[in-house]
C-alpha cells in the first residue's frame, strides 16, 4: 500500500484514500491578527464604546470567574477598558 504524509503530519495509507480526501495547507483565516488576545480586547472595548454598560452584563453572564479574570488580562495588556 503506497503511504502519503501530509504536511500536518497525517498518515493516508492508501492511494484512493489520498484522492478521496487530498492534503491541504493550513491556510490562516486570519492573517493580519498576529495577538488574537490584543485583537479581542480591542474589538471588544470598540464594542463597549458603541454600547456602554451592556457588554460587562454580557461578559459576567457568560464567562466564568476564571475566564474573566483572563479576559481582564487581556484587556489590561492591550491597555483596554470594556467596563
Amino acid at each position: 500500500m503506497p503511504v502519503a504524509l501530509c504536511p500536518n503530519n497525517v498518515v493516508l495509507h492508501t492511494l484512493p484514500n489520498n484522492i478521496a480526501m487530498p492534503c491541504r495547507p493550513d491556510l490562516d483565516p486570519l492573517p493580519d491578527v498576529k495577538d488574537p488576545r490584543a485583537a479581542l480586547a480591542q474589538a471588544l472595548g470598540t464594542l463597549a464604546a458603541a454600547q456602554p454598560g451592556r457588554v460587562p452584563q454580557l461578559v459576567a453572564a457568560a464567562l466564568s470567574p476564571e475566564q474573566q479574570q483572563k479576559l481582564a488580562g487581556y484587556c489590561a495588556a492591550a491597555g483596554v477598558a470594556i467596563a
